[in-house]
Parts: C-alpha cells; sequence; structure tokens
C-alpha cells in the first residue's frame, strides 16, 4: 500500500489487546471498520512506527517532531491511546488535523467513525452491504464477496473520473454508462458468488 494516498491514519500499540501467537489481535476491530465502510487506502501505524517515521522523514530532533507531523498529508487521525506511547498522544493533540481519540477503538461504532470522517471530508459507503469489498484502480473495479453466501445488491464504487465512462463484465456486458456521480447516485446492480471476485473493465 502506497501510504503517501492514505487519507486516513490509525495509530495503536499493538498491545492494546493480548498478543497471541504473534499475532496483533489489536487491530481487528479497526480493519472491521476500515472494510465495513469502504474506505479508500488508510495507513495503520503503530505508535512507536508514528514517532519513528516522523523522526526520520523530518531530520528533526525529538523535541521538534510535532511541528514536522503538521505536514503529514492526512485528512483524520484515529488513536487509540491503550498502552500508547504518551509523546504520540501529545503529538497527535497538537497536530493541525480532525483527530478522533479513544481510549477503546472497540467502542466507536460505524456510525460515529463514519460521521466523524463524513465531517473530515474523508469519504466513506454505507449503502454498499458489508458483504461486498470494492477496491477501483485506474481501468478495473473489483467487486468481491467475502461471504460463504450469494449477494445480490447494489454497490457503489468509485471511479475518479471526470468524463463519462463505462463498466464492463467478464461477458462483456455494460452493466453502467455514465459520470462518477451518476455512479454515486444509483449505483450499479450486481450480483457475486460467494468468495469470488467480479472484475468490471472502466472503458471510455
Amino acid at each position: 500500500m502506497d501510504w503517501s494516498k492514505a487519507k486516513v491514519l490509525f495509530i495503536q500499540n499493538p498491545a492494546a489487546e493480548k498478543i497471541a501467537n504473534g499475532h496483533n489481535y489489536s487491530c481487528t476491530p479497526i480493519a472491521k471498520l476500515i472494510l465495513n465502510l469502504h474506505l479508500g487506502p488508510v495507513h495503520y501505524m503503530t505508535d512507536d512506527q508514528f514517532m519513528n517515521i516522523g523522526i526520520a522523514r523530518y531530520a528533526k530532533g525529538l523535541e521538534q517532531v510535532e511541528e514536522g507531523a503538521r505536514d503529514l498529508s492526512y485528512k483524520a487521525v484515529v488513536l487509540d491511546t491503550r498502552n500508547c506511547d504518551q509523546r504520540v498522544l501529545n503529538l497527535v493533540r497538537k497536530m493541525k488535523v480532525p483527530t478522533l481519540i479513544t481510549d477503546d477503538i472497540n467502542k466507536i461504532t460505524e456510525n460515529q467513525l463514519a460521521e466523524f470522517l463524513t465531517n473530515a471530508s474523508v469519504y466513506v459507503d454505507q449503502r454498499t452491504p458489508t458483504s461486498l469489498q470494492l477496491f477501483t484502480g485506474p481501468k478495473h473495479v473489483v467487486i468481491y464477496n467475502h461471504t460463504a453466501i450469494l449477494v445480490s445488491a447494489t454497490a457503489y464504487p468509485q471511479v475518479k473520473q471526470n468524463s463519462p465512462f463505462k463498466l464492463i463484465n467478464n461477458a462483456q456486458q455494460t452493466l453502467f454508462t455514465g459520470t462518477n456521480v451518476q455512479l454515486q447516485s444509483k449505483g450499479i446492480k450486481i450480483t457475486v458468488a460467494p468468495r469470488t471476485a467480479m472484475i468490471l473493465a472502466i472503458t471510455e
């Protein structure tokens, strides 16, 4: 993932919840929120990473990191303070970026996060079912059904293109013709088999 494209930064100590078999279970509720709100690229950092990247990127002393942090290009920051380095908490509070600070990410609901991100001008999608995951590239839209059941629904992928375009499936059927504004308004009706991806080509 190209972190420079990320609009939202999540910061958490991996020991916010008990680590088992070397796995970081603390990030699981964050991953669920990200997938269920169909967020675009996001960046997940541990509190140590946040401090280290700030220092390395701006080549400044620790006492000056707060100045460099202002240059980070995120639209929003979400911080889970459990076991978090106090310096990170102080730094985040001084950043000129909309910030959601919680003492337990498990307490944050999808609606709460969606409202916060929307107010921070971050796009969220609560219309596409949570059973589907949406991915958009320069020439394709991928819609993945991660459940064990057939899903028939309306999906609202984002295609960052100003001119009209078409979405065409593998059978060369045109599922949509229009602009991204129209796609966001109408969506596309799709049926995706269990644990299968539908790949749509983006054409002029």
